[in-house]
């Protein structure tokens, strides 16, 4: 391997990102850890970091991090660091073959959700969630995190069994994204070690590597010194370290194979770069600039990197606010954001979408943005207002610390692991940020501005469609870019804000009944005839409150002619703002008042979320009341929307998976809701129909169940329920239909496509059964159990044995409107085995069916169904979702009250039975292949 250690020349202007600025008040010093997290090292070398955090209640995360990956690969190793990793799933010492999955699985845990791994180019992570209240349990995972640290065994006969499952990974993942970035990475990460490390590797070397040069990798760079540990969760430090002692402290110390420094090397001169797709839908204009990465170690490194995101901050709100103003006709919007390079280097891009063919609209749109910002820098309304934002997210992050889930925190330890950089806590940040954000002005961001600016390392990239015949040139780019350096710029004025939300009032209502349902659920019944169901989470503790809307009226409520309009119709008043507050203002809104809100509308149902502060419930209300009485939709938007899904359907024939997707789902059908819009549909939908749609969807209170997850009194929440919720009028001449479901196609079909483009199979099949049952609880939980143990059939006999697939996916589809039940099954392969792997899947299935499910499997399902339900029952927004989930399925809160009586009563001969009842009259199926051009 050649060792490449460069000495770097920055230039002037690289130096200048590289110098900070160091106010009086800004310390250089090393800023503290997290008070809570515990860092510590065994005689060994191997580190460790313990977080104890309180939730979820129950549960322990534990990291086991390798400071090693793609980066540490030799010539002949591409792909190695990704396939030890496969490997370390496929045997170790006291674990051989597939029992470190049989095993995890046998504890109730789940591979792919509980139990995964990943590698990327400086580490390789092995991951497991579990509940930290059995001992034995704890001591037998541990065990086999050292198995994988330590005694994997990389037999022959299992490396040659992966070869296939590590392919297929790198097959699924080929499309227009991986061709876009492959075309991106010699400009994105020129000069650097990673653009010739992938971490998938090369599948040349993947097929022929040995089982010794896997071993060699693992020997050289899976040592105590060269790991880390992460454990956080609902575990004490002392337990965590005696864990960690007892099982990684015997490990012999064997320092790892000293690493090469790879540095980057500036490109200090513009560069050009085109990537044209017959499947990129939309023309893209970018400038992409390079400079050293700041690792956040002291306040001046705080303040620096604060700076850089303001800046990114105040570029995507300024452009957000003119797209919405109406002033860039021609584009689809603009966005700046921060990538990873490599170790030492980042990237921040500018990037334009144009709205037509015409890129050089889009181009002088971003350049003359930039040119104005060079010349104007930023206002103070503008900063004021993104200052004011951030402190309250960033206090209210403080303020909930808490309630954090113990996963969201992994990710960042393993971060700061790498980087040996401190783990700042919400309460120091936002302590450095009330006494730090001070100093940071108009002058010092435009000094900020100007030294991205003038940094030479720099490309610009246009992202064309097949369409677009002569991209712009190297010489009109920058002669573009000279031209409105110099011209005349008009000063740019932000709006003035007034944050004052509602715009339409009702009339307080009233309680017209109430009932308790259990000890923490209780449903009412309002006076304009919407439910409302209070439930107080396990989580005691929690500071959060959620507030949804389920709504049973989706876009099959609507007529064809509308219903594939509804979704964007949703989407474009959930952009738009709401009441008397522009989308910009009810951010800044949002954000005073630590809430959120989103919308989402499916076929059947509409579902609108709140989630807001507990010590502040009536901003939430208040919200979702407003949601309800003064949707807004601004025609910019909506334009914008409707010329992406335009773009989007023009271009189907472009993009076989898209295509092969649409047919299938089409197939299922006999429903002309099912087809795409055309043009005269998109035509109808204008800003007043739009709006229009948006109210229809919340008109009538009695479709309306308000889901009130909290642990405030009902005393408490009465007079919010009374004023906000209870008085929302019914507007007659609005009122939609229930849903009328989708007529099921009952046709033996098979779609063959040969047109896909990349080395890859589709596979998809659909079968529908004939059923007089009702839908129940008991039965849902029984056509589970059976899918759970048959995905394991198809992971162990199509992933591992055959080694065809990397992800194979069943589900049992319920409808509780319908006579069918149905039966799915997906997967990609080689184009060559994708018959063969179909009967493979028909067979093992057959096999099941004949089978049934045993006693041992049944168990394991009711182990990880009951963790699941109630790790959901103890989080505010979870336990909203729960019932959502089951007005959604039964129109009743059965789930949330009889699905862990019923999982626990759930017998071998239930879901046996059951099974072969539901699955006994085979109506018709569907099959869908979607193979590369002459496939076969």
């Amino acid at each position: 391997m050649i060792k490449i250690i460069r000495t770097v020349l920055l230039s002037f202007a690289v130096m200048m990102m590289c110098v900070l600025r160091v106010s009086a008040d800004a310390s250089t010093d090393r800023l503290p850890d997290d008070g809570k997290l515990i860092r510590g090292q065994l005689k060994n070398g191997m580190t460790y970091m313990i977080y104890p955090h309180p939730n979820p209640a129950g549960q322990v995360n534990f990291w086991l991090q390798i400071h090693a990956g793609a980066l540490q690969e030799e010539d002949d190793q591409r792909g190695v660091a990704h396939f030890v990793e496969h490997m370390l799933f496929n045997g170790t010492r006291d674990y051989p073959a597939n029992k470190v999955i049989e095993t995890y699985e046998s504890i109730g845990l789940k591979f792919g959700k509980d139990v995964n791994a990943y590698t990327d180019y400086r580490e390789t992570v092995y991951q497991v969630n579990m509940p930290s209240n059995n001992p034995k349990n704890l001591d037998l995972v541990m065990n086999i995190l050292m198995n994988q640290a330590a005694l994997a065994t990389f037999a022959p006969e299992e490396v040659d069994a992966e070869r296939g499952v590590v392919t297929e990974e790198w097959r699924a993942n080929q499309g227009l994204k991986w061709r876009n970035s492959e075309a991106r990475r010699p400009y994105l990460l020129a000069n650097t070690r990673n653009q010739v490390r992938e971490p998938i590797g090369l599948m040349d070397i993947v097929a022929k590597v040995t089982p010794q040069r896997l071993k060699d990798f693992y020997q050289r760079w899976y040592t105590p010194d060269n790991m880390t540990l992460m454990i956080s969760g609902d575990i004490s430090q002392k337990q965590a370290e005696e864990l960690i002692q007892k099982t990684f402290a015997s490990l012999e110390s064997a320092p790892h194979a000293k690493k090469d420094v790879y540095m980057t090397l500036p490109v200090n001169q513009t560069r050009f770069n085109v990537i044209k797709d017959k499947e990129n839908t939309v023309n893209s204009f970018s400038l992409f600039y390079r400079f050293p990465v700041t690792l956040v170690t002291t306040e001046a490194d705080f303040i620096q990197q604060t700076e850089r995101n303001m800046l990114l901050q105040l570029f995507n709100q300024r452009m957000q606010d003119r797209l919405h103003a109406g002033e860039l006709p021609n584009t689809l919007g603009s966005m700046a954001r921060q990538v990873s390079v490599a170790d030492d280097y980042q990237a921040i891009f500018f990037r334009t979408a144009a709205k037509n063919e015409n890129l050089k609209q889009a181009a002088e749109v971003l350049l003359g943005e930039l040119a104005r910002i060079d010349k104007d820098g930023f206002t103070q309304i503008e900063l004021d207002n993104l200052k004011t934002s951030q402190l309250a997210y960033l206090k209210q992050a403080k303020l909930e610390s808490d309630n954090r889930d113990a996963r969201m925190l992994m990710s960042r330890l393993a971060m700061h692991s790498l980087d040996s950089t401190p783990v700042i806590s919400p309460d120091l940040r936002y302590q450095l940020a009330e006494q730090l954000w001070q100093n940071i002005t108009l002058k010092t961001l435009h000094d900020q501005w100007k030294a991205l600016r003038s940094t030479q390392d720099r490309f610009f990239e246009q992202i064309v469609t097949d369409k677009m015949k002569k991209p712009l040139s190297e010489k009109q780019v920058l002669t573009l870019e000279k031209q409105l350096e110099n011209a005349p710029v008009k000063t740019y004025i932000p709006r003035p804000t007034e944050l004052t939300l509602s715009k339409e009032n009702s009339p307080a209502g009233t309680i017209s009944t109430q009932k308790s349902l259990s000890d923490s659920l209780t449903e009412m019944t309002l006076s304009n005839g919407a439910k409302v169901l209070l439930v107080k989470p396990d989580d005691a503790a929690s500071k959060r409150m959620q507030i949804l809307a389920y709504i049973n009226r989706g876009a099959l409520s609507f007529p064809a002619s509308q219903s594939t309009l509804v979704a964007l119709a949703d989407k474009a008043a959930s952009g738009s703002g709401l009441g008397r507050l522009t989308a910009s203002e009810l951010k800044q809104w949002n954000a005073k008042h630590a809430t959120t809100l989103s919308s989402t509308v499916d076929n059947r149902s509409t579902l609108i979320s709140v989630s807001v502060s507990a010590t502040d419930p009536e901003a939430g209300f208040e919200l979702m009341n407003q949601r309800f009485l003064a949707p807004n939709v601004n025609a910019e938007v909506l334009e914008l929307m409707k010329q992406s899904q335009k773009n989007v359907i023009s271009t189907l024939n472009l993009r076989p998976e898209d295509q092969f997707v649409q047919s299938v789902y089409q197939a299922r059908y006999d429903d002309p809701r099912t087809h795409l819009a055309n043009d005269a549909q998109f035509a109808s939908l204008t800003q007043t129909e739009a709006l229009h749609i948006a109210r229809q969807l919340l008109a009538d209170p009695k479709s309306v169940t308000f889901i009130i997850s909290s642990n405030l009194s009902q005393d408490d929440l009465t007079p919010f329920i009374e004023q906000w919720l209870a008085g929302i009028p019914e507007v007659k001449e609005n009122v939609l239909p229930p849903i009328t479901p989708l007529k099921l196609s009952l046709k033996n079909q098979t779609i063959k496509q040969d047109d896909n483009r990349e080395p890859v199979a589709q596979v998809v099949e659909y079968r529908n059964y004939k059923t007089d049952n009702k839908l129940n609880e008991p039965t849902r939980l029984a056509l589970e159990a059976w899918n759970f143990a048959l995905a394991r059939d198809l992971r162990v006999n199509v992933r591992e044995q055959a080694s065809g697939v990397y992800s194979v996916r069943s589900k049992v589809l319920t409808w509780p409107d319908y006579d069918y039940t149905g039966y799915t099954v997906s997967f990609s392969c080689e184009p060559a085995r994708a018959q063969s792997l179909l009967d493979l899947v028909h067979r093992v299935t057959e096999q099941r069916q004949n089978k049934g499910i045993t006693q041992s499997e049944l168990d394991e399902f009711k182990t990880i169904t009951m963790r699941s339900l109630q790790m959901q029952k103890q989080n505010t927004a979870q336990t909203a979702r729960l019932l959502m989930q089951s007005y959604a399925l039964y129109g009743s809160p059965v789930l949330y009250l009889e699905a862990e009586q019923a999982l626990k009563a759930l017998t071998v001969d239930d879901v046996n039975k059951i099974a072969a009842k539901y699955f006994a009259t085979q109506e018709s199926q569907i099959n869908g292949m979607l193979l590369p051009k002459g496939g076969k």
